[in-house]
């Protein structure tokens, strides 16, 4: 007898991909749809919407996260492994690690062997490859250096980047050096972003590399934006965004060493030269709140406006805020709530630090970050519309708040990500101690109406492989009448037993059910290729030995994901 109907369960059983086995989903027990609104925890995401993975036994600190184009999740960040190194872990859709990724879904490199190699941010190219950026001590002094990585699609060093995948830059010996964020151009070139110090002071600072490794020539003074460090200045980058004409806005936290500190931009030119149309002299510069600004975050919406967000201290604490610019650097004063900016605490009674955005391609806005430090601090999520009032179905009044599972009472948020269907990923690290790990949790984004998937074989308000899925195998096995639906409907379905077997008659006649693309429609590789991609696998995980390869017009994982969607709807797959 089967032990269970979970989506672990069945992944792990159909990725064997025995023709004996297929028979065996005739006797899976209905499993009752849970329903999530905008703003709750996603249940179908590893464990009831919480994922918590260790790369290393000790201290795992993520910090970036980033979504590829075949839905699989990229989280990179810090692990205490030889003195601190970079780090991966790369999960399936639904949240499972990823095999294919180096063999166990996890990578740790050392860039600068036996030193501090640290925080490194995640940007992902057009052909698949993964950039990390980060700080690494390097020489005789000792001092962090801006250091990138690139591993190729399965996990592996990419040896025509700088000769070994890696490489290491200071500004200067004496000169403390920290990233703090990276883009990928258009042009592939890589861009990053931090801030150099010098005693207590700091200055924005950013440089570019070229495909190959080597600095880009035509940025800034060879490859580098450095400019002198003022005594008593605390300016730092926090992102970075491009701009659809190749300008570069840099946004960061402006101020005295001691003292309060600004929302502030600036603007370049493609090549690193400061652009002085912006703002004033090309710098813009703006005070929330009662005190002190703290930064985070940049995004663009589709208008080209400029979206800035992190924390402002208020008479209440310290709460999350955004503010708009025009595209010129003026504070866009139709935004918000009070003329051009807004301030909202996510729970009452602690602190909010907002420490991740993201900019929808609606144009609304997603806040994320940790309320409270330290022990009891919990995550918190704020989305607005897009003219930054509270996005009302979304949570509680564009709120909400919950904590990663079981790993002590620490829950900070570094970072946030969205993927294709609309659902948000939040990731960060969790523990107490020494001990931490990544932990991501996956909200509901959109109030998708699963009766816009065609592949809904029930029409009940889910669309699932435990039942959908096997609706249709069991229809390519030749299954009829009560041997069809027994056990495979859910608890409200729309449609009646006869209505099922006529509509997947039609969807079989209508070539609509030849997944791999070879001309005809099988249980052992289209229902079994459909049931992993309900369950959110995807990439070798979703084809291996479930297509007909030798098929000149046979698709591959990736394609086999588009044509779901396009075929049937977007609201198909998790």
């Amino acid at each position: 007898m089967i032990p269970s109907c979970s989506n672990a369960y069945i992944a792990a059983f159909f990725r064997s991909s025995s023709r004996a086995c297929l028979v065996i989903v005739s006797i899976f027990a209905t499993v009752t749809p849970i329903l999530a609104a905008p703003g709750q925890l996603d249940p179908t995401f590893a464990l009831s919407g919480k994922s918590v993975t260790s790369i290393v036994p000790f201290s795992n600190a993520l910090s970036g996260l980033a979504v590829q184009t075949d839905g699989k999740i990229v989280a990179a960040g810090s692990c205490l492994a030889d003195g601190g190194d970079f780090c991966i872990a790369r999960f399936n859709a639904n949240g499972t690690l990823d095999t294919t990724f180096d063999g166990d879904g996890k990578v740790v490199t050392p860039i600068v062997p036996g030193a501090n190699d640290w925080a490194p941010q995640i940007a992902l190219q057009s052909d698949g490859k993964i950039v990390l950026a980060g700080s690494c001590r390097y020489g005789a002094n000792a001092a962090f250096a801006f250091c990138v990585a690139r591993y190729l699609n399965n996990g592996a060093m990419d040896g025509s980047f700088n000769g070994v995948g890696k490489v290491v830059v200071p500004f200067d010996p004496t000169i403390q050096s920290t990233i703090t964020t990276v883009i990928v151009q258009p042009n592939s070139r890589i861009l990053v972003g931090g801030y150099c110090s010098s005693g207590s002071s700091s200055q924005f600072c950013m440089q570019r590399y070229l495909q190959n490794g080597t600095l880009d020539g035509s940025f800034g003074d060879q490859g580098m934006f450095f400019p002198s460090i003022s005594a008593g200045t605390d300016n730092r980058i926090v992102g970075l965004a491009l701009q659809s004409d190749g300008k570069i806005v840099a946004a960061g936290s402006c101020g005295p060493v001691s003292g309060n500190h600004k929302f502030c931009a600036v603007r370049y030119s493609e090549f690193g030269v400061i652009d002085a149309s912006f703002g004033t002299a090309g710098v813009a510069h703006f005070a929330l709140g009662t005190g002190n600004n703290q930064p985070k975050a940049i995004g663009l919406q589709s208008s080209g406006s400029i979206v800035l967000s992190g924390e402002c201290q208020t008479d209440s604490g310290y709460q999350f805020c955004a503010l708009r610019l025009q595209t010129d650097g003026v504070l866009d004063t139709t935004f918000g709530t009070s003329s051009g900016y807004t301030i909202t605490a996510v729970q009452p009674g602690s602190d909010h630090f907002a420490t991740a955005m993201i900019v929808q391609p609606d144009d609304r806005i997603l806040l994320a970050g940790s309320c409270g430090l330290g022990v009891g601090s919990s995550v918190c999520v704020h989305r607005t519309e897009a003219n930054g009032v509270p996005d009302s179905t979304f949570g509680t009044g564009g709120r909400t708040s919950t904590t990663y599972p079981g790993e002590g009472a620490m829950n900070q948020v570094t970072a946030a990500s969205l993927q294709r269907d609309g659902r948000v990923l939040v990731g960060g690290y969790c523990g107490g101690g020494m001990i931490y790990s990544f932990c991501i949790l996956r909200f509901i984004g959109l109030a998708q109406d699963p009766l816009n998937c065609a592949l809904n074989v029930d029409a009940d308000n889910a669309v699932l492989a435990t039942t959908d899925a096997l609706l249709i195998t069991r229809y390519l096995l030749g299954y009829r009448s009560n041997a069809l639906t027994t056990g495979a409907v859910s608890a409200s379905p729309t449609r009646t037993n006869a209505e099922i077997e006529t509509y997947l008659g039609t969807l079989l006649q209508a070539g609509k059910l030849d997944v791999d693309g070879d001309g005809q429609s099988l249980a052992m590789t289209d229902g079994l290729l459909l049931i992993r991609a309900m369950l959110g696998l995807a990439g070798t995980a979703l084809t291996n030995s479930a297509t007909n390869a030798t098929h000149p017009n046979a698709r591959n994982a990736q394609q086999i994901l588009t044509w779901i969607e396009s075929t049937h709807g977007v609201a198909c797959l998790p």
